[in-house]
């Protein structure tokens, strides 16, 4: 059985970022590492946090949103998407601000980016 797969866009920088990120971990671990791969372990860590938060996330006025901004389709698992679309639409309704999964699939990835430059800042520190 495949795995089914839906598209969505990110910024084409976020895009050139994990890209990298992926190249870069694939050669120092020596296992193949993706950039879908990366951004869905990011979604699914989107999951671990309480609603209340993404809420007041929300609320902050912290979902950067970039108008003109170049982007890119990715494919991801289907089913993560559809969450995503499900906490977007929570998150929107209790604070009244539009989310969308787009916010939340670049947010996953800017926080991937910043724990494995956070895990890589350890390792330098202990060198």
């Amino acid at each position: 059985m495949s795995e089914q797969l839906t598209s969505i866009r990110i910024r084409t920088s976020l895009h050139d970022q994990l890209r990298l990120l992926a190249a870069d971990l694939s050669r120092e671990r020596q296992v193949r590492i993706t950039m879908r791969s990366l951004l869905e372990e990011g979604v699914r860590g989107l999951f671990q946090q309480p609603l209340a938060q993404w809420v007041h996330w929300a609320s902050q006025g912290i979902a950067p949103v970039s108008v003109g901004e170049t982007s890119v389709s990715v494919r991801i698992r289907a089913e993560l998407v559809r969450d995503l679309g499900v906490l977007a639409a929570h998150m929107t309704t209790q604070s009244r601000v539009p989310i969308t999964k787009v916010h939340l699939l670049e947010e996953a990835g800017r926080r991937i980016l910043a724990q494995v430059q956070e895990e890589r800042d350890e390792l330098d520190a202990l060198v």
